[in-house]
This record gives C-alpha cells, structure tokens and sequence, in this order.
C-alpha cells in the first residue's frame, strides 16, 4: 500500500478504513446468506451487527445508535512539551508527544505525562469554584414590599378621595379624571415591585420566568398612564392660557 495515501489524511485514514471495510464485509455477509440484491435498511443493520478486527482495533457498533462503541474506538492522549535544545531568540519550541493510547479497552503508557512544572507529577485540581448567585435576601425583599404596601395604600387612599370629593370646588379645578389616571398609573409602576422582588431562591424557573415577563408590562403602562395624565393637563393648561379670548388685566394697589 502507498503510504503517501496514509500521510495526506493523517490520522482520518485508518478509520476511513476500517469503515470502509465494515460495509464491504456486511454487503458480503448478506450476498452469501441470501441475495445479491438488498435495500439500504437490511444493510445498515447488518453493519451494526458486525464485527471484526481492523487497523483501529477491535470494531463492534451501538446497534442502537449505529456508533461506535467507546470501549472499542481509539484514542489518544497528546502531551504537548518544550522540544529538547535551547531556546533561539528567546522562543520556545513546542513539540507533541503521545502520552498515552486507548486501545482494545485499555489506556497503554507510551511516554510519560509531563505537567507545567517540568515533572511527572499529577498536579492537583483547581479550587472549587463557589458560585454567588446575588439573591436579593429576605431583608431587602421585606423592605422593598413594605414600602410597596404603603405606596399601593397612598394610592388607594388619595384615589377613594379625590372621588368622595370630586364635586368639590378644589378637586374639580384640579379636574378628577387626570388625578385618578396619575393615581392608577402610579399604582400600576409601584405594582412591579412584587415580581421584581423574585428570583430563583424562592421560586420556580417558571415563577421567575412569569414575574420577568410581567415587569415590563405593569411598569411601561403605568408610566404611559402617568405621563398622559400630566402631558394632557399641561397641553390643556397652555392651550388656555395662549387663548385669544383671553385678556391680561392690571391690578393696582392702593
């Protein structure tokens, strides 16, 4: 066999080998039990049902997942070091080296493992890393609920009294219906305090995933509710005072 074949492909030759070699031996195998003629299913589950050894080692397939399976594939495991000599130019030269070789179910020593400090050494693990996952704590959640209650018990309250007294002469000329809009948008932004308070130390990724999504929701309508409320009332206070029908008077004190 011409070995230039083998160095072009490197070390994809073997198995494209010995696969090769595993649909010519189960096309054989079906040829010589029963016809030369067969669809692709018969010969797929031939393949997975057969086994024999090839320039990778022992072949035997998943007959599940048509894989192969792992005690019978090939590994290897590279060692990459600094090439033997001195350093030129003050660069070194890194080299690979097989360390070691899985093969027929068992890892095979060929050189041995060299670590970053120059020795053969296993050199221990990393720190285990402790994760902070920043949750909000009960202090700051109850506080942040407190004054949640008290800002949502303002808005009830100045809400049932602005419509108690809304024909009165104050809150008329402060007109009700832009005070309840400022009210009920500011009860809305101050209800997205209660999923914000939520995470996943006390609820589920779906909770979370529901008060997330909420957020937006109650805070954007209750800042459009505000600022509409206060927009319009200003729009409506200029446009009365840049009226024509209007007309400035002087006050004289005596």
């Amino acid at each position: 066999m011409d070995d230039a074949f083998f160095e072009d492909l490197r070390l994809v030759s073997p198995f494209l080998y010995d696969s090769t070699i595993a649909v010519g031996l189960a096309a054989c195998n079906i040829s010589s039990s029963s016809t030369d003629f067969f669809d692709g299913r018969t010969h797929y589950n031939q393949i997975v049902n057969t086994q024999f050894e090839g320039t990778t080692g022992s072949i035997i397939l998943d007959k599940e997942t048509g894989t192969r399976t792992p005690s019978s594939a090939l590994f290897e495991l590279v060692n990459y070091v600094q090439a033997p000599g001195k350093a030129e130019n003050g660069e070194l030269n890194i080299v690979p080296s097989n360390s070691y070789l899985f093969q027929n179910g068992q890892w095979n020593e060929l050189t041995p493992m060299i670590f970053n400090d120059g020795t053969s050494d296993i050199q221990p693990g990393l720190p285990e890393i402790t994760l902070d996952r920043n949750y909000i704590g009960t202090g700051l959640r109850v506080a942040g609920l407190v004054m949640c209650g008290i800002v949502l018990a303002l808005c009830i309250g100045f809400g049932a009294f602005t419509v108690y007294h809304r024909n009165t002469r104050t809150i008329k000329a402060s007109q009700p219906i832009f005070l309840l809009l400022l009210i009920g948008g500011i009860f809305l932004m101050d209800l997205s305090i209660i999923p914000l308070s939520f995470d996943d130390e006390i609820a589920s990724d779906k909770g979370c995933s529901i008060a997330c999504m909420s957020v937006p929701w109650l805070l954007c309508t209750g800042f459009s509710m505000s600022f509409a409320a206060l927009s319009s009332k200003l729009r409506r206070i200029n446009k009365l005072f840049n009226s024509a029908s209007m007309r400035r008077s002087k006050l004289y004190v005596l």
